[in-house]
C-alpha cells in the first residue's frame, strides 16, 4: 500500500490508521498525520468551498436552473406568504397597528424576493432570462388575483385594478433587473477575457493540444447551432437599424396621437385630470409596445454604440407628430410636455437599450462556449485558429546577445560563498544596467551570463563593446572575488515570433549562445546575419561556422585570455 492508497483508505474510512499502517510501509506516526490533515477544519472548509459548499449552494444552484420557473414560484410563495401574515395580523394586531405591519412585513417580504431574483440573474447573465422571468412573475401576480377573485376576497373592480398594477410592476420590475443581468454577464465575459489575454504561452500550447484532440475525435461535424442573431429577420434588422428606428418612432407617435385624439381629446392625461378605463389601458397599451420597441432596437443594433444612435433616430423621428395642431399636440404642447418627457425616456429607456445591445454581445459569448463545450467541429477548427494566431504573432528582427563569464564554477569555488552570492547578482544587475543604455531587454538571466534583445545589430554592438571595455572597471571597483569576471559575448540576428521573454525555444537565442561558446573569452563573435548591415572592415572571418553561419570577430576587442 503506497501513500496514495493511504489516503483513499483514510478517506473511506476503511480502518483506523493504525491498522492502515500495520498494512503500509509508511511509519504509523506518518499515517496518523495524514489523518490528522484530512480532517484539518480548514482543509475541509476550503474544499467544502471548492466543491460548492455547504448543502444550501447545490439546491440553490438546482432551484434556480430554471429562471423563469424559479420566478414564478418564487413570487406565488411570496404573495402566499404576505396573503397568510396579512390575515394573521388582522386577526392579532390591534386595527390601528395593522397597516404599519402590513408594509413592514410586505417590504421585507418583497425585498427578499427581489434580491433571490438579482441573484439568480447574475449567475444566469442572460437577457432573456429576465424577460421570461418577468412573465413569470406576471404569471404569478395574475394567477393570485384570479384566486382571490374566486374566492370573493376582491371585488371585479380590484381585480382590474390589481392586474393593471402587475404589468406596470413586470415593466418596472424589467427596468431594474436587465442592467443586472447584463452586469453579471459583463462580469463574466470581461473575466473570461482577461482569463483568456493572461494565458501563458505553454498555457496556450497546452490548450491547443487539447482542441486539437477533441477535433480529433469528432468524426462527422454537426451543424452549429444557429443562434438568434445569425437568423434572416436578426440580420436584415441589424443592416437596416436606422431606418427601422426611424419608421417605428414615426410609426410609433402617429398611432399615439390618434389614440389620443379618440379616446381623450382634451388631453386630460396632460393636465392632471381623471381618466377613463379605456385611457388607462391606452396608455398601459403603448407604454409596454413602447419598451418592446426599445428592446426590439437594442437586440436588432447588436452593439453597444449603434444601439445608443439608433434609440436616439427613434425618438426624434417622433417629433413631427406632436408639432401638428390637433387635439391636445401642437408647439405649446411640444415645448410643454414632449421635451421635458423626452429627457426622462432617453435616460431610462436609453438605459433599456444599451443593455441589450450589451445583452447580445454576452448571448453570442455564451453560445459559443455552449458549442465549444459540445465539440461543435466548425467552433473547434475557429479556436484552433485562434490559438495558433497567438502562438504564431506577427514576426520581427531582432539581435540576441549571450553573455556568459568564463570559468565561473572555478571562481565560486575559489571564493567565500556569500562574496560570491554577492557579486555574481552584481555582476547581473550591471549587464542589465549597460544594455539598457542600447535599449536592450534582458530575456533570460543566470549565474554566468544573460540574454539580451535589441531593437537592431547595432545597438547590439555597442552594448556588448561597452561590456568589455567596462568589465575592467566593474572588477576593480565592484567584484569582491579574488578572481577577476571575464566574458565572452555573442551576436545573432534573426526574426522572432512574439515578445522574446515569452518564447522559450527559438533559433536566435540557440545560436547566439553556440557562437558566444565559440569565440575567445574577451571577444565579441557576430554571425554574418549581424554583420551584413555594419561595417565589415571592423570585423575578422574566424573561418568557421556556427550552426550553418560564418561567425566574425570584432577587431580591436580582446580581453586578458592569454594571461590564464
Amino acid at each position: 500500500m503506497n501513500s496514495a492508497d493511504v489516503v483513499q483508505a483514510l478517506v473511506r474510512e476503511e480502518a483506523s490508521s493504525e491498522q492502515i499502517a500495520q498494512n503500509s510501509p509508511l511509519s504509523e506516526s506518518f499515517v496518523a498525520l495524514v489523518a490528522r490533515g484530512l480532517h484539518d477544519p480548514n482543509l475541509v472548509r476550503s474544499r467544502e468551498l471548492r466543491e460548492g459548499g455547504p448543502a444550501i449552494f447545490p439546491f440553490w444552484q438546482k432551484w434556480t436552473n430554471r429562471p423563469w420557473l424559479f420566478v414564478f414560484l418564487s413570487t406565488l410563495i411570496v404573495l402566499a406568504l404576505f396573503v397568510l401574515v396579512t390575515l394573521l395580523v388582522n386577526r392579532t394586531i390591534p386595527s390601528g397597528s395593522r397597516s404599519l405591519w402590513k408594509g413592514l412585513i410586505g417590504a421585507v417580504l418583497f425585498g427578499v424576493l427581489v434580491l433571490s431574483h438579482t441573484v439568480c440573474y447574475l449567475r444566469h447573465c442572460m437577457v432573456r432570462h429576465v424577460l421570461f422571468g418577468a412573465v413569470g412573475l406576471f404569471g404569478a401576480t395574475l394567477s393570485l388575483v384570479v384566486i382571490l377573485r374566486i374566492t370573493n376576497q376582491i371585488d371585479w373592480a380590484s381585480t382590474f385594478g390589481f392586474a393593471l398594477a402587475s404589468i406596470f410592476v413586470c415593466v418596472f420590475y424589467c427596468l431594474i433587473q436587465v442592467p443586472v443581468a447584463v452586469l453579471g454577464g459583463y462580469l463574466r465575459v470581461r473575466k473570461q477575457g482577461q482569463v483568456r489575454t493572461n494565458l501563458t504561452r505553454q498555457q496556450l500550447i497546452e490548450n491547443l493540444f487539447n482542441v486539437r484532440e477533441r477535433l480529433a475525435k469528432v468524426s462527422i461535424g454537426e451543424p452549429p447551432e444557429t443562434g438568434w442573431t445569425e437568423r434572416p429577420n436578426a440580420i436584415w434588422l441589424r443592416d437596416h437599424i436606422y431606418a427601422f428606428a426611424a419608421i417605428s418612432g414615426f410609426c410609433y407617435a402617429f398611432l399615439y396621437a390618434i389614440m389620443v385624439l379618440v379616446l381623450d381629446p382634451q388631453g386630460k392625461m396632460f393636465s392632471g385630470g381623471s381618466l377613463s378605463a379605456s385611457v388607462v389601458i391606452g396608455q398601459l397599451i403603448f407604454a409596454v409596445g413602447s419598451l418592446a420597441l426599445t428592446i426590439a432596437i437594442g437586440l436588432g443594433a447588436q452593439r453597444a454604440g449603434r444601439a445608443i444612435s439608433a434609440y436616439v433616430v427613434h425618438v426624434f423621428a417622433s417629433m413631427p407628430i406632436y408639432l401638428i395642431p390637433l387635439g391636445p399636440f401642437g408647439p405649446k404642447f411640444f415645448n410643454r410636455e414632449f421635451m421635458f418627457s423626452t429627457i426622462g425616456t432617453l435616460i431610462i429607456f436609453g438605459t433599456v437599450v444599451l443593455a441589450c445591445s450589451v445583452g447580445v454581445t454576452i448571448e453570442q459569448s455564451a453560445r459559443r462556449d455552449r458549442m465549444l463545450a459540445a465539440n461543435n467541429k466548425e467552433v473547434l477548427e475557429s479556436e484552433i485558429a485562434d490559438l495558433e494566431r497567438r502562438l504564431r504573432p506577427e514576426s520581427r528582427r531582432i539581435c540576441v546577445m549571450d553573455v556568459d563569464a568564463y570559468r565561473s564554477a572555478r571562481m565560486k569555488a575559489d571564493a567565500d560563498a556569500f562574496e560570491a552570492e554577492w557579486s555574481f547578482r552584481e555582476y547581473q544587475i550591471w549587464i542589465a544596467r549597460v544594455c539598457n543604455r542600447y535599449l536592450g531587454v534582458v530575456h533570460a538571466t543566470a549565474g554566468d551570463g544573460a540574454v539580451v534583445g535589441f531593437p537592431s545589430s547595432a545597438q547590439a554592438l555597442e552594448a556588448a563593446i561597452a561590456l568589455q571595455a567596462e568589465m575592467a572597471v566593474f572588477n576593480l571597483r565592484v567584484n569582491r572575488l579574488p578572481t577577476p569576471f571575464m566574458i565572452r559575448i555573442g551576436l545573432h540576428t534573426g526574426e522572432v515570433q512574439g515578445a522574446l521573454d515569452q518564447v522559450q525555444f527559438t533559433e536566435v537565442i540557440d545560436v547566439a549562445a553556440h557562437v558566444q561558446k565559440a569565440v575567445p573569452v574577451g571577444t565579441i563573435g557576430l554571425t554574418e546575419r549581424t554583420v551584413e548591415n555594419l561595417d565589415r572592415s571592423q570585423f575578422q572571418n574566424l573561418e568557421q561556422k556556427v550552426d550553418g553561419y560564418s561567425v566574425f570577430v570584432l577587431n580591436g576587442v580582446c580581453g586578458p585570455a592569454e594571461t590564464l
